[in-house]
């Protein structure tokens, strides 16, 4: 009876042994992937930030772009007006 529960006794043991490692592994596990999770939201944010800084110079070049025809529009009409005028 004694060597049973010995035997019992040192089969938990291995059992506990065996728990807590792979626990520790588990452990493991996770802390590389909250490391790969902070890393993941770490270049989302920066890419983000690219983004918005492609949409401002998309604007910027947009308004550009606006004024450059603006300024066309606005010498070929006094061209025209002039034209007009000599006629």
């Amino acid at each position: 009876m004694k060597l049973e529960l010995e035997e019992e006794l040192e089969a938990s043991e291995e059992a506990r042994e065996s728990l807590k490692r792979d626990i520790e592994g588990y452990n493991q596990k996770i802390m590389v992937l909250e490391e790969d999770l902070f890393e993941s939201k770490t270049i989302q944010l920066e890419l983000l930030d690219n983004l918005k800084q492609a949409e401002n110079k998309y604007e910027d070049i947009a308004e550009l772009h606006k004024d450059i025809d603006d300024h066309i529009h606005r010498k070929y009409a006094d061209r025209l007006n002039f034209q007009y005028l000599k006629i």
